[in-house]
């Protein structure tokens, strides 16, 4: 069974991949102008992980939204 911990893991996996990302290709980063184009983007993957992975929209859900958490923390 799956549990939030589990959803938790692996949407802050995802969002710290994606930051990695955007700090390592800095045109990536110019051509998502804006805090919250890149946010979204971030959030959308953990989304879809999460919903991937546990076979469970609500966990995407869930997902999504320890992604925007993550993002707060990781560029505050």
């Amino acid at each position: 069974k799956h549990t939030q911990e589990v959803i938790n893991d692996i949407a802050t996996e995802v969002t710290l991949y994606g930051m990695e990302q955007y700090e390592q290709y800095p045109t990536t980063l110019e051509s998502h102008f804006g805090g919250s184009q890149r946010a979204s983007v971030l959030a959308a993957a953990s989304g879809i992980s999460c919903s991937l992975a546990t076979a469970n929209s609500n966990a995407g859900l869930n997902g999504w939204y320890m992604s925007m958490l993550a993002h707060k923390e990781g560029w505050s």
